[in-house]
């Protein structure tokens, strides 16, 4: 995976993690955060949702050694186009979007 630094260098960050593993095991603080993931659902109510676009944290992955530091986000995106549905206990043939 090609990795571009802030001054516009780029690197193989899976190649220098896979070269230096026994080195960033023993001397690295190793921070793994889970998130939730993305879970959009039934929305009730009497109008779309404003929410349109989801960005939700799957894994993070931080290593902080005293020769790299780097953090390596994995996360679902999506846009989400909400659509009116009638309530379940709606008379037959009698359901007007609000």
């Amino acid at each position: 995976m090609q990795i571009t630094a802030a001054d516009g260098r780029t690197f193989n960050i899976g190649q220098i993690v896979a070269n230096n593993l026994t080195y960033l095991l023993g001397n690295s603080q190793i921070d793994l955060q889970f998130g939730l993931g993305m879970n959009p659902r039934t929305v009730p109510g009497t109008s779309a949702p404003q929410i349109t676009k989801f960005d939700e944290n799957v894994v993070t992955l931080s290593i902080t050694s005293p020769s790299i530091s780097f953090s390596v986000r994995l996360s679902q995106q999506a846009y989400v186009d909400w659509q009116w549905k009638c309530p379940a206990n709606s008379p037959p043939g009698g359901c007007r979007e609000p």
